[in-house]
């Protein structure tokens, strides 16, 4: 399963149901920004723990700002990332282990 597609089912299966409006919008905001563009087309069993590790240090560079800064992205956004991508992953692996007899 894609990436992007799982965000989907979670989003539908998970995220409607147990976050808050406003930390939905703003993961809602992440992923399309963000994220999706980045790991939306690989499988989830493509993306490796280091894959995630790289995408989030890539933020710690001059000008990985969108509004066009030159400045680093803050560290309560870099966070905002990674929670983010905790909990879709947290969720695909207990997907997995339900699915497994």
């Amino acid at each position: 399963m894609r990436f992007s597609a799982f965000v989907q089912e979670w989003e539908k299966k998970y995220a409607i149901k147990h976050l808050e409006v406003t930390t939905l919008n703003t993961y809602k905001r992440c992923l399309k920004k963000r994220i999706l563009p980045v790991f939306g087309h690989h499988r989830l069993d493509q993306i490796k723990p280091i894959h995630i590790l790289n995408y989030l240090d890539s933020f710690e560079q001059d000008g990985s700002r969108l509004d066009g800064k030159q400045r680093k992205l803050s560290s309560g956004s870099v966070f905002m990332m990674y929670r983010i991508l905790k909990n879709i992953f947290s969720r695909a692996v207990g997907e997995l282990l339900r699915a497994i007899p």
